[in-house]
């Protein structure tokens, strides 16, 4: 009788530990899979209709009440060696009221309607709307100055600051299954200030106002590494112009 008790005891005690255990993990790819801000350690690459990318993302700090993080990447890389845009992200965010903040800066190395060269640096304010296990949406609202090298209209000047603007957007992820999530991350940029040709020209002839569309299907492969299909749509651009890749993201 003893012996039979001791046997359901660690029968017990060994299956609490493996439901632990798979509670961890799976909360672990659970929260990598349903955040659309990608604030983790993590090292990607992907392949799209625009060349190779790559992105190097790291957590500065995490802990009850702070993550800061930064994200790099690198995109267009083509067979020549070149590059068409660079990004440097820092996210800090507060997990005590929802508000964070997020500093972006790139720079475009490709010829525009516009310049030879062009540069953005952004400061925005997000607030997470909601967290539930299958929905987390975050809203962001932010200012941005435009810099140009050698501006189209100018001639071989240097650099300018034709202008500023301001953007606001969501980035939001629905779970479709365990290992399943969609991504829809709208956003809409306007110019606010600056020259007559840049407030009429800011994003293509005749227009001052942006309107683009993120949308991203990810697979957990395992709790370290994705698989992501994305795709990049801006209103008013034929479709065959719209950015289309296949991401994959290790966890470090």
């Amino acid at each position: 009788m003893k012996a039979a008790k001791l046997v359901s005891l660690v029968s017990i005690n060994i299956f609490t530990l493996l439901s632990f255990s798979v509670f961890s993990r799976d909360s672990v790819l659970h929260d990598r899979l349903t955040d659309p801000l990608e604030m983790d350690d993590l090292v990607s690459f992907s392949y799209s209709n625009k060349g190779i990318d790559a992105s190097f993302g790291h957590v500065f700090e995490d802990n009850s009440i702070t993550k800061r993080s930064i994200l790099i990447k690198g995109q267009g890389i083509n067979n020549y060696n070149s590059l068409n845009e660079f990004n440097l992200i820092y996210r800090n965010y507060n997990k005590k009221n929802g508000y964070g903040t997020n500093l972006e800066i790139s720079y475009n190395f490709e010829a525009d309607n516009r310049a030879e060269e062009s540069s953005e640096i952004s400061y925005g304010i997000f607030k997470e709307l909601i967290q539930s296990h299958n929905v987390r949406v975050y809203a962001e609202a932010g200012l941005g100055v435009k810099i140009e090298n050698n501006p189209v209209d100018s001639g071989d000047i240097g650099y300018t600051i034709p202008g500023t603007y301001g953007y606001t957007g969501f980035y939001s992820s629905f779970l479709i299954s365990e290992r399943f999530a969609l991504e829809i991350n709208p956003f809409v940029t306007y110019a606010l200030s600056g020259s007559n040709s840049y407030l009429e020209n800011a994003y293509g002839n005749a227009h001052r106002a942006r309107v683009t569309t993120d949308i991203n299907v990810k697979y957990a492969l395992s709790e370290d590494m994705q698989l992501k299909l994305s795709s990049s749509f801006e209103l008013g651009t034929p479709f065959d112009e719209s950015k289309f890749s296949i991401v994959f993201t290790h966890f470090y």
